[in-house]
């Protein structure tokens, strides 16, 4: 199947799919079996949107090692969330999970932040 072209018209569904993580009281849970091995399983409402922002084609085709700044300068100033942008957010989440296969935890320790919440706050203020 070809992914539809992300366009507007497929926020309705991510803002639900957001409102959903935003209910969740526990995001994810960590596993510890010693000698550094962590592995963490986050809520199925995580994995289901992960799957929609695919399905739709939000995540943009772009060099996202060479965007990482952008997601870093983030984590570091969320103050700028506010003024990100579609197309920059759909990069920044993209970055994001990612992120969460190279590095298991990055989304656990963005969660812990709320980072990952505010990301999710800023996708449902859009219209």
């Amino acid at each position: 199947m070809i992914p539809p072209t992300f366009n507007r018209e497929h926020l309705t569904d991510l803002k639900h799919a957001a409102a959903e993580i935003l209910q969740q009281e526990h995001l994810y849970e960590a596993s510890d079996y010693g000698d550094g091995l962590i592995v963490y399983q986050y809520h199925e409402t995580i994995q289901q949107f992960n799957a929609l922002c695919r399905e739709l084609d939000f995540y943009p085709d772009f060099d996202w090692l060479a965007e990482t700044v952008l997601a870093d300068r983030l984590i570091q100033h969320p103050e700028e969330i506010d003024a990100l942008g579609l197309d920059n957010l759909r990069k920044v989440m993209c970055i994001h999970y990612k992120n969460e296969a190279f590095y298991p935890g990055h989304l656990a320790y963005l969660i812990d932040e709320g980072h990952f919440q505010k990301l999710l706050n800023y996708l449902s203020g859009f219209n």
